[in-house]
């Protein structure tokens, strides 16, 4: 499963996707598995907005029952025909739910794996040789796209981050010509786990998240954080990140080495403001035996 567009206004991926389905078009591009190819919110594309009522990546496994804006109709679509797509799938599943991030990124291209989805030796091949700089592994369920994939199909699944938002027409895709090269292979070529893993020192740094901040108010809330504030920042403990209510310290820093992540204050009550993360140690990481 390839998919792109969840959100309407990151475009990199869409035009990535684009350049592939017309090489398949051709025939210059060619089948070796069965594809779903998912273009996930058309009327934010049009818009090019984030999303139209509300945010399709929160209302995937589920959540899009309580819910009755477009988005959740859309996400109760695409998960029916994934359903159908892999009902009649009888080998190994994946998924590359692609993006790009709201803000800049120390890591300007990195996935995030799903709670719960382990890493094989040959998706941290597909990462190496995609020039992704690191992964960031999730540590509760989420209405993502990919963790919906994962936890109903056991597809090793990830959310991958492609830089940063920019208008149609405004991408630098000479920054994507690796993870382009990547998925050509494993669209065209049935053996991708043939190639070579690459040590741990070359490959993606890995994170893990060790905690997610939600907004609670409504009025007084603040993200203390300025606009050109880069993922992967460290925040030094103590640091206040949000206020709620009244001028009210939110989410205080509690631990040294942490990074912030996804910070975005625009979000509606109860909805996530920013992940805090810590990076692994390299060699604790290991690999699962689900293989393709």
């Amino acid at each position: 499963i390839l998919s792109a567009g969840v959100h309407g206004n990151e475009t990199a991926p869409i035009e990535l996707v684009d350049d592939l389905i017309g090489d398949l078009v051709t025939g210059e591009l060619q089948l070796a598995r069965r594809l779903l190819v998912v273009i996930g919110n058309p009327l934010a594309i049009e818009k090019q907005s984030r999303f139209v009522e509300e945010n399709l990546n929160r209302l995937f496994d589920g959540a899009h029952r309580s819910s009755s804006t477009m988005e959740s109709t859309r996400a109760a679509e695409i998960e029916s025909v994934v359903g159908s797509f892999l009902a009649q799938q009888t080998r190994p599943i994946t998924h590359y739910d692609l993006h790009t991030a709201i803000r800049p990124s120390a890591h300007e291209l990195f996935a995030i794996v799903p709670f719960g989805n382990e890493l094989s030796a040959s998706q941290y091949s597909f990462f190496s040789s995609s020039n992704i700089e690191a992964l960031l592994f999730a540590n509760a369920p989420a209405g993502t796209f990919s963790y919906f994939t994962a936890h109903h199909f056991g597809a090793d699944a990830f959310t991958v981050e492609l830089g940063k938002v920019r208008p149609f027409g405004q991408n630098d895709h000479s920054k994507l010509v690796p993870i382009a090269n990547s998925l050509r292979r494993v669209i065209s070529d049935s053996d991708f786990s043939s190639g070579e893993v690459s040590g741990y020192g070359t490959g993606p740094q890995s994170y893990r998240v060790i905690a997610e901040v939600f907004r609670r108010t409504e009025s007084g809330f603040q993200l203390k954080l300025d606009e050109d504030v880069a993922n992967f920042t460290e925040l030094a403990p103590g640091y206040v990140l949000t206020l709620e209510g009244a001028g009210s310290p939110g989410f205080v820093i509690g631990e040294a080495g942490s990074r912030v992540v996804f910070p975005n204050g625009q979000v509606p009550v109860g909805q996530r403001v920013a992940l805090v993360v810590k990076a692994n140690d390299p060699a604790g990481l290991s690999f699962s035996a689900n293989e393709e």
